[in-house]
C-alpha cells in the first residue's frame, strides 16, 4: 500500500544531519512512515517548504515539498493547494494521512472525490476531538471537525481520545505512539536535576516551570523549548537570565534529544492538554521520574507508576517536586518503575500491526463472463478461497447467468452477483456500471475475455485505483482476428496490472500488444493442495485401467484427437477404460465419434478429486493453453499426465521427469506415451511422485493468491 503524509516538519525527524526541530506530531509521522517501509509498503512525506531539498528520500521515505502551507496563514495555505493537489494525483496513494488538526483535513475531504484516496485523521491532542480546539478557534475548527467526522478511517493515540470519540458517535481505532530509537548509548550519570522539553506555544504553560526553577535555586534546570510563539520566547529568553540555575536551549536535534531525558533525574511537564506526550516515553527509556502538572494520558502514572500527577493543583504540583528532590528513595523507586508502561503499551511492532488492523479492507469485485464450466471460473474459486479475508473484502459479479458454479461461489461466503439472466441482453452494462459507482470498490479484478472487455472501461470511467486483468491462455481469437487483438489491446491499456497464467502468455502480450513489462506479471495458477490430496497407491487396483480426459467440449481442447488417440491405445491394451469429465459445444459430435469405444461421457462431476483418483494417465489434447488446472490437479492428486507440448504446459510439465509432452498433432506419439505409462506402473508412480513435490513446492492456490494480493497492493 502507498501511504501520503502531509506533515510540516516530519522529514526532519528521518534526517541525520538536520539540525532543525519541530514536535512529537512530526516525530510520529516520521517514524510510522520509516516502519511501513520496512514492512513493504511505499510511504511519502509531503512537507512544508522551508528550503530543504525536494525529492529526497530518508530511510526508505520520500519526501516532497508541498510549499509554505507550514506558516498556518490562510494566503500560503491557498497558494500551497495546487502543489499538493498535484502531488496527490501524481502519487495516487491509498491512504492521506494527517496526524493532529489542520484544515488540510476539510480540503482534502472536499477534494476526496477528484483524489480517488481515503483520508485518515490521528488524533494529536485531546481538544481535538473534545470539542475544546473548535471553542478557541470557532471557523477553523469547524471546518477540521467537518474533515474529522468525514474521515475514512479516525485513530486514537489514548484510551481516553477513543472514548471521547465513541461520544461523539465516531467509530476509531487505537494506535499508540511508537519509539524513537536511540542514536547514542544510554549514560548513567543523573547531572540534570529538572528537565522541560516542549514546543514554545502557550498551552504548554512553560511559566510553571520557571516558577518550579525560582523555587529550587539549587536544582540544575534545563529548558529546551523549540520556537513557535516569538513573543512568549523572547520573553522566556529575557526571563531565563534571572535564573542562573536554568539552561535555555532553542533546539536539540532529534536524534541527539534522547540524550538530555538520560541525564534528567525528573522530567516536568507543565502542559494544560496533550495527547500522549512523546515525552513521557523518552523520559522513562532515560530513566528519569515524571513529575506532570495536569496531564497523565490513560492514567500511565497513577496505574504503572513511574511519577506524579498533580492533576491541575499547583500547590500538589510544587510540593511533589520537593518531596522527589528530599527523598532519594522515593525518587528511585518511580525512576525504576517509569519505563513499565513503555514495555506495555509502546511495543513499536505491535502498534503498527495495530495501525494497518484498523484500516478498512481493501474492497475487490471480480468480474467473471460466467460460473459456467472453466478452468477460470475454478482458479477464481482457489483466489477467493484463500484470500486474506482480514485485509482484502471480496465481491464476484458473473456478467450472465448462474452456472454449474454458482452455489460453489456462494458457498464462499461473498456476495455474489449475477448482471443478466442471459449472454444476449446485455443487462450487465447498465447493472456492472450502477454497482462499481455504488460499491466503490479499490480493486476490479477482470477474468476472461467479456469481463475485459465490458468491465475495465467501466472500471477506468469511474476511476477505480486498481484495474486487474487475469489473462488465462493465448486464444486464437487474439492471433487470427485483428479487431478481437485490437479491442483486446485497448482494454488491456486501461489495466494498472495484468496478471498472465503463462510466460508464453506474457510474451504475446508484450511482443503483440505492445503492453509495458512492468505492468505485466507471471501468476501460474495453483492448485488446492487442500482438496486435491495425493490417491492411495491401491485405490482402484481392481476396477481396470483408465484413461482421462477433463476440460471443456470445445475445439481448442481437439477431444477428437484424444478419442483417435484412445481408439489405438485400446487396440494395444485391451480393457482399457476411457472417461470425459466435461461438457460444451462438442459434446454430441464427439459421442457419435466414439459410438464404437468404451467412452464414458461424465459431464460435470462435482467430485473432481474422486475422479483424478480413479484414473491412471491423465490425457490432455489441447491446441492451446494458458497454465491448464486439470493438470496441476492430476499432478496433485497423482495422477502421471501426457499433454500437447503447447504454452504455458511447457512450464508445468518436465518431459520424461514427472510427465511426458508431446507435439500437439502428433498422435502416434501421443499412443506411444499413453501406452507406456499404462504398461509400466513404476513409472506411473515415479511421474505421480515427482510431480505432487512440484505442485506442492511451486503451485499451490494458498502462494497464487498471496501473489495476487500484492499486485493489488503495489
Amino acid at each position: 500500500m502507498k501511504f501520503l503524509f502531509l506533515s510540516s516538519f516530519a522529514h526532519l525527524a528521518l534526517d541525520p544531519d538536520a539540525r532543525e526541530v519541530s514536535g512529537g506530531a512530526e516525530l510520529q509521522v516520521a517514524l510510522l512512515a520509516a516502519e511501513l517501509v520496512k514492512l513493504g509498503h511505499d510511504a511519502v512525506i509531503v512537507g512544508g517548504d522551508h528550503g530543504q531539498p525536494d525529492r529526497r528520500t530518508l530511510r526508505g521515505v520520500r519526501t516532497r515539498l508541498g510549499g509554505k502551507f507550514h506558516t498556518g496563514r490562510l494566503l500560503d495555505t491557498l497558494l500551497a493547494l495546487p502543489r499538493v493537489l498535484g502531488i496527490l494525483a501524481r502519487e495516487r496513494p491509498d491512504y492521506a494521512v494527517i496526524l493532529g488538526w489542520t484544515t488540510w483535513l476539510f480540503f482534502l475531504q472536499v477534494l476526496k472525490p477528484l483524489l480517488r484516496t481515503r483520508l485518515i485523521f490521528i488524533c494529536g491532542l485531546d481538544t481535538e476531538v473534545n470539542g475544546e480546539f473548535r471553542r478557541q478557534n470557532p471557523w477553523r475548527g469547524a471546518l477540521f471537525e467537518y474533515g474529522v467526522r468525514h474521515a475514512a478511517v479516525r485513530f486514537a493515540m489514548t484510551e481516553d481520545q477513543r472514548q471521547q470519540f465513541h461520544r461523539a458517535g465516531l467509530d476509531c481505532g487505537l494506535y499508540r505512539n511508537l519509539i524513537l530509537p536511540r542514536a547514542t548509548p544510554a549514560t548513567a550519570v543523573k547531572d540534570i536535576d529538572f528537565l522541560w522539553v516542549a514546543r514554545c506555544q502557550p498551552i504548554k504553560r512553560p511559566y510553571r516551570f520557571l516558577d518550579l526553577v525560582w523555587r529550587t535555586p539549587e536544582a540544575r534546570c534545563v529548558m529546551i523549548c523549540p520556537n513557535e510563539d516569538r513573543t512568549l520566547r523572547d520573553t522566556l529568553e529575557v526571563c531565563s537570565r534571572l535564573f542562573p540555575n536554568l539552561e535555555l536551549l532553542e533546539r536539540v536535534p532529534y536524534h541527539e534529544i534522547q540524550n538530555y531525558y538520560d541525564r534528567a533525574s525528573i522530567f516536568v511537564n507543565t502542559s494544560e492538554a496533550e495527547g500522549f506526550p512523546n515525552s513521557f516515553i523518552q523520559a522513562a527509556m532515560g530513566g528519569a521520574a515524571i513529575l506532570s502538572m495536569a496531564v497523565d494520558p490513560d492514567k500511565v502514572l497513577a496505574r504503572f507508576g513511574g511519577g506524579v500527577c498533580a492533576g491541575g493543583n499547583d500547590e500538589e504540583f510544587f510540593a511533589a517536586a520537593a518531596r522527589l528532590r528530599s527523598d532519594p528513595g522515593l525518587l528511585g523507586q518511580h525512576q525504576s518503575q517509569a519505563s513499565r508502561f513503555v514495555t506495555e503499551l509502546h511495543d513499536t511492532t505491535k502498534n503498527v500491526d495495530a495501525f494497518l488492523a484498523g484500516l478498512p479492507r481493501c474492497r475487490v469485485l471480480h468480474v467473471i463472463d460466467s460460473f459456467d464450466l472453466g478452468g477460470a471460473q475454478t482458479a477464481l474459486l482457489n483466489l477467493i478461497k484463500y484470500a486474506d479475508r482480514e485485509r482484502f473484502e471480496l465481491e464476484v459479479a458473473c456478467l450472465h447467468g448462474r452456472g454449474v458454479f454458482w452455489r460453489d461461489f456462494v458457498a464462499l461466503g461473498v456476495p455474489v452477483h449475477s448482471l443478466s439472466p442471459a449472454k444476449w441482453l446485455p443487462l450487465y452494462v447498465p447493472r456492472l456500471l450502477r454497482l462499481l459507482a455504488t460499491r466503490r470498490f479499490d480493486v476490479v479484478h477482470c477474468h476472461l475475455f467479456g469481463a475485459n472487455w465490458i468491465a475495465k472501461p467501466l472500471a477506468a470511467l469511474l476511476r477505480v485505483p486498481v484495474i486487474v486483468a487475469h489473462d488465462q491462455c493465448n486464444d486464437r481469437l487474439r492471433h487470427e482476428s485483428a479487431p478481437a487483438r485490437w479491442l483486446d489491446t485497448l482494454t488491456n491499456r486501461l489495466s494498472t496490472h495484468i496478471c498472465a497464467v503463462s510466460r508464453s502468455t506474457r510474451d504475446f502480450l508484450l511482443t503483440r500488444e505492445g503492453l509495458p513489462e512492468a505492468r505485466v506479471s507471471v501468476v501460474h495458477n495453483g492448485v488446492d493442495l487442500e482438496r486435491f490430496t495425493p490417491a492411495k497407491a491401491d485405490a482402484h487396483k481392481n476396477a481396470g485401467l483408465l484413461v482421462i480426459g477433463v476440460g471443456r467440449l470445445h475445439p481448442q481442447k481437439n477431444f477428437a484427437l484424444f478419442l483417435e488417440v484412445a481408439a489405438e491405445v485400446a487396440a494395444r491394451h485391451p480393457g482399457v477404460r476411457f472417461a470425459i469429465a466435461g461438457a460444451g459445444p462438442e459434446e454430441a459430435a464427439l459421442k457419435r465419434q466414439a459410438s464404437a469405444l468404451d467412452v464414458l461421457f461424465s459431464g460435470h462431476v462435482a467430485d473432481m478429486r474422486g475422479f483424478y483418483a480413479a484414473a491412471d494417465v491423465l490425457l490432455l489434447t489441447s491446441r492451446y493453453e494458458g497454465t491448464p488446472l486439470t493438470v496441476l490437479e492430476a499432478m496433485a492428486v497423482g495422477v502421471p499426465v501426457v499433454a500437447s507440448k503447447v504454452d504455458g504446459i511447457e512450464e508445468l510439465i518436465a518431459d520424461g521427469a514427472d510427465g511426458f509432452l508431446v507435439a500437439p498433432d502428433d498422435r502416434a506419439l501421443f499412443v506411444d506415451r499413453v501406452a507406456e505409462l499404462l504398461a509400466k506402473p513404476e513409472l506411473r508412480a515415479r511421474f505421480a511422485a515427482a510431480a505432487r513435490e512440484k505442485v506442492e513446492a511451486s503451485f499451490s492456490a494458498r502462494a497464487m493468491a498471496a501473489q495476487v494480493e500484492s499486485i493489488y497492493l503495489q
